[in-house]
């Protein structure tokens, strides 16, 4: 299955969609093993910025931990991670050189088979 989709192929994301905010015609799926996944960077860098949220079934959607600072970033340590699951799905968006991105969804097939169940 490609990964760039429109989101009017899948009406059950629609709640999700207008959770986010979301505008855009075309939305990336990467369906993904369940476990823990990092979360990366949050701070501004060059007019581009990516902002994590966990997600449920019902479109509950809500933000994930993640460092918002570069002086907080701890190498030893490394990034925040969030469990993504069949109930939850990490979900990526934000700004690219100035422009709103494209939202990413990071989830199971069986999270993604249950929306709007």
């Amino acid at each position: 299955m490609p990964n760039i989709h429109n989101t009017k192929d899948f009406p059950g994301l629609k709640p999700l969609f207008k959770a986010m905010g979301y505008k855009k015609r075309s939305f990336i799926l990467n369906i993904v093993e369940a476990g823990e996944r990092e979360t990366g960077p949050a701070w501004w860098d060059g007019g581009s910025r990516t902002q994590y949220f966990i997600a449920d079934r019902r479109a509950k959607v809500s933000p994930a931990p993640c460092i918002s600072n570069p002086f907080e970033f701890k190498r030893d340590v490394g990034f925040p991670t969030v469990t993504i699951g069949d109930d939850t799905a990490m979900i990526t968006n934000g700004t690219f050189l100035g422009k709103p991105s494209a939202l990413k969804i990071y989830a199971t097939q069986s999270w993604i088979d249950n929306q709007g169940a």
